[in-house]
């Protein structure tokens, strides 16, 4: 059985992500980043946000449910295609011993919904 060492990474606050995306959308070419933007701000200013722990790898959008979370399980990664105008959503189930994938790929339109039905799947978040 091959172990994997845990890659340990602490959440960053909801304004600094904001900032990032901002940042990259204020760039010579960074129009293709509003979607992702758009998001972030949503999900930002949702009254669930506070029990979500994101942080950024280049220009994925990660959430966990826990402050300080392994970068490699239990994370919803989100990604925006600009060529497809598309969303990518993906979770790795990891505590399951079926370890499940879960992916869907969305609208800018439908991109929050189901955020937001994944949030509740797995009750990260109340209503």
């Amino acid at each position: 059985m091959i172990q994997r060492m845990a890659r340990w990474v602490k959440a960053t606050p909801w304004p600094s992500i904001l900032e990032f995306y901002r940042s990259i959308s204020k760039s010579a070419r960074g129009e293709w980043v509003i979607p992702m933007l758009e998001l972030v701000e949503k999900i930002a200013a949702a009254d669930f946000a506070q029990q979500l722990y994101p942080i950024t790898s280049m220009h994925t959008l990660c959430i966990s449910n826990l402050p300080e979370f392994d970068f490699e399980r239990e994370m919803l990664r989100i990604d925006f295609d600009p060529k497809a105008r598309q969303f990518k959503l993906e979770y790795q189930e990891t505590c399951s011993p079926l370890y499940k994938r879960w992916r869907k790929t969305c609208s800018p339109e439908q991109v929050f919904p189901s955020v937001v039905r994944f949030l509740k799947l797995k009750n990260w978040c109340r209503p």
